[in-house]
């Protein structure tokens, strides 16, 4: 096997190492712009979470936590959660950008794929953050398992599949492999 071979998988973790780099080095310099208080992205999908629970019939209310980077949501007059820099998705979304960029594929099909993308893991981090404000309130003693583990792991799944779904909007015909014959 020749180098040449792989040369279009070297590019492609090449590239997406640089591209997710660099962003996680903007998005830290930008979350340092507000500390201690949360920054713009936070402050927006806890409004958000807020606004939808309140929508929904949730008496909720909503602070920002004394002395760190996050929004705490009471609902029942209880603490349920803290949304931090964490679980406002933007990494998740720029983790699915990356991807998409480094892989490269029609510049038609990333107009629509990319925000549809976005769209996606906005919707199911929102109802992540509604169902944990649920938990922690009635069900606390499995907070950790469905924030750790459960949301976890159907987020980056979903991210897993958009993908894969990508990968095969863009694929282009592979090479015919030739038989060997073992004479």
């Amino acid at each position: 096997m020749k180098i040449k071979e792989f040369r279009p998988t070297i590019f492609f973790l090449l590239r997406f190492g640089v591209f997710y780099a660099v962003s996680s080095v903007l998005y830290g310099f930008f979350i340092k712009k507000y500390h201690p208080l949360a920054d713009p992205l936070t402050e927006w999908t806890a409004n958000h979470t807020y606004g939808i629970m309140k929508f929904l019939g949730f008496d909720v209310k909503k602070f920002p936590t004394e002395g760190y980077p996050s929004i705490d949501i009471f609902w029942k007059d209880q603490y349920a959660i803290s949304v931090f820099e964490g679980c406002n998705g933007f990494i998740l979304a720029v983790l699915f950008l990356v991807f998409i960029v480094a892989f490269q594929g029609s510049w038609r099909k990333m107009l629509w794929f990319i925000p549809l993308g976005f769209l996606i893991i906005y919707v199911l981090n929102q109802i992540r953050l509604i169902l944990l404000a649920i938990i922690a309130v009635n069900y606390a003693r499995h907070m950790h398992f469905f924030h750790k583990y459960f949301f976890t792991g159907i987020i980056y799944g979903v991210i897993l599949f958009l993908w894969f779904w990508w990968a095969r909007l863009n694929r282009t015909e592979s090479p015919k492999i030739e038989k060997v014959s073992a004479d």
